[in-house]
């Protein structure tokens, strides 16, 4: 399934919360929320892009997508991990998997106490590397 969006804005701290970075959150919640540019596809924003898998079974009525958020920028402190979007059409389920959040905060956990607390923080550094989406391959693509 494609989907093609030509355009329009979401809020900045919707996708910083898609993309639980902590940093980000608590910057927009001390100053205020602002609009970000949606530059083609409903998964590129000008601050993150948004990658999807999963299945749609239409006979069921049934759902199991996953949504990686992808940063464009550096973030200090954030639990970034997969989203899922599971159940049944009635009844959708939406959050971040667990198991990455327990993951990253094992990992921090365990580099607090082997070697410094600040230490831990480095689980939770998010260097982005995101990159614009190719818009006219996306959009050819839903096209489809």
């Amino acid at each position: 399934m494609g989907l093609a969006v030509g355009g329009g804005q979401i809020s900045l701290f919707v996708v910083e919360l898609m993309g639980i970075d902590v940093a980000e959150l608590l910057g927009i919640l001390l100053s205020k929320d602002k609009p970000t540019d949606i530059r083609r596809m409903v998964a590129d924003t000008n601050d993150t892009i948004f990658r999807g898998s999963g299945i749609i079974d239409l006979g069921r009525e049934v759902l199991y997508m996953r949504v990686h958020a992808k940063p464009k920028d550096v973030s200090p402190i954030t639990l970034r991990s997969k989203l899922l979007l599971t159940g049944t059409f009635a009844h959708p389920s939406f959050g971040p998997d667990p198991k990455n959040i327990f993951l990253k905060g094992g990992i921090a956990g365990a580099l607090g106490a082997l070697l410094t607390p600040l230490a831990s923080l480095i689980a939770l550094i998010d260097t982005g590397g995101g990159k614009d989406a190719n818009c006219e391959a996306l959009i050819a693509s839903a096209e489809k």
